[in-house]
């Protein structure tokens, strides 16, 4: 039976490379912007369209539905696009890594022209 020396996966060389790639990755890191991170409550409740819409639930359904009227209740079922200033909120501050560009009516012309 012969016993095989116990071999150091981390020698003084080995230490070396390791500390060179940590230096490495922080200089790197300073240089790039920090991400910016998505809110899970947005996540959620927003979905974006194709076209860049934001879709949302509508409001009014959780609970009393016995106060309220048969027509309210037809109108927030179902789902509602928000308006272009609470869109632009939501995209920007809440889900910025959801934004497209937007379409333009001459980008438009031109992809009918050509």
């Amino acid at each position: 039976m012969t016993i095989k020396p116990c071999i150091n996966p981390i020698d003084n060389n080995g230490l070396a490379n390791m500390a060179a790639s940590v230096i490495k990755k922080t200089l790197l890191r300073r240089d790039e912007m920090p991400k910016m991170k998505t809110k899970s409550g947005a996540k959620k409740r927003f979905r974006v369209t194709s076209s860049g819409k934001v879709k949302v639930k509508q409001a009014k359904m959780r609970h009393m539905q016995m106060n309220k009227p048969k027509s309210m209740k037809r109108k927030a079922k179902g789902q509602t696009t928000l308006c272009a200033a609470d869109e632009r909120i939501v995209l920007r501050n809440f889900l910025p890594y959801s934004r497209k560009k937007k379409k333009t009516a001459s980008a438009a012309s031109e992809k009918k022209e050509g």
